[in-house]
């Protein structure tokens, strides 16, 4: 199965400017989705689970970009291969999240974490591209509806009695 990949932008004022990038070939993906769990005893029966904490997804994907494209309609310019990176700075620029549409998966609220091009005598007219690309995950102010107080949520109070130490 051929790899593919796409990074989208949506359409706010912010991206004006910065293309979708399509990279000539998808060289390898890898997915991540990992768990911190801790390392202290649990107590079993509750209905909150808080031993195990979902980390954000990795995804980091090689790629290349050359001067001669796969598509043949594509431009054949002789700095094409570097056009890409310029892309991809660009958009990482923005510092704001984007959707990425790999082989196996599409992935909302992305961004670039790292991404690196090593250049040496063999490598001048194709760009191979490494991105570390990390999704985020937004909390918003009306979704913290459940932090009001006790009694706007029906809780009330509840009277605990004397906490003193006076009958032991």
């Amino acid at each position: 199965m051929a790899l593919s990949l796409a990074i989208f932008t949506d359409n706010r004022p912010q991206f004006l400017g910065v293309p979708i990038v399509i990279p000539d070939v998808t060289v390898r993906e890898e997915h991540t989705n990992e768990s911190q769990i801790t390392d202290n005893p649990i107590e079993g029966g509750g209905l909150v689970v808080d031993h195990v904490q979902d980390r954000p997804t990795v995804l980091t994907i090689e790629v290349a970009h050359s001067n001669a494209p796969a598509n043949f309609l594509a431009d054949r310019l002789p700095t094409r291969h570097l056009t890409i990176w310029t892309q991809l700075e660009a958009l990482k620029a923005t510092q704001l999240p984007f959707t990425v549409v790999t082989s196996l998966k599409r992935y909302n609220n992305m961004l670039i974490q790292r991404m690196t091009l090593p250049r040496d005598r063999e490598r001048t007219t194709v760009s191979f591209i490494t991105l570390v690309l990390r999704q985020v995950e937004f909390a918003f102010v009306d979704q913290a509806g459940n932090l009001a107080p006790q009694a706007e949520r029906g809780l009330g109070f509840v009277e605990l009695g004397s906490q003193g130490t006076a009958g032991i």
